[in-house]
């Protein structure tokens, strides 16, 4: 989850019961103690778990990154824009974090970035690396 402050909502895709990994998006508004189904236009992720989200204030966009499902792992970053309902998924670069899942990103307000730490494989590897989303 995330909280978009332009929406005043919380933002929240995806993730699982025992069974079942979700690829649903929702918004929920503290002030109205309500959720409501986003239901986006055109492409969004897949399904996943242990992904991350964080809002930009800087491009007024949610950037949600990796997490996986019970026989994948995704490196793959999203971009969703409430005021249009859509998903944009961004070119991976060379110079990408590898995928992961269960990692922590936070918005840096000072430098305007999203930045990532961490996460793992999802098999034996547990990474110790930052990265920069820079756009």
């Amino acid at each position: 989850m995330a909280y978009d402050s332009d929406a005043k909502m919380i933002i929240l895709f995806g993730g699982w019961s025992t069974t079942t990994q979700f690829s649903d998006i929702w918004g929920y508004s503290p002030v109205g103690n309500a959720w409501t189904p986003l239901q986006p236009v055109g492409e969004a992720p897949a399904e996943r778990a242990l992904h991350q989200m964080v809002y930009d204030p800087a491009t007024k966009s949610t950037v949600l990154f990796g997490g996986g499902t019970s026989s994948a792992v995704y490196g793959d970053t999203w971009l969703y824009d409430f005021s249009g309902r859509t998903w944009t998924q961004l070119a991976a670069g060379e110079d990408s974090p590898r995928a992961r899942a269960g990692l922590a990103m936070a918005y840096d307000s000072s430098a305007q970035e999203v930045v990532l730490f961490g996460g793992s494989d999802g098999i034996s590897t547990y990474f110790n690396d930052l990265w920069r989303l820079r756009r």
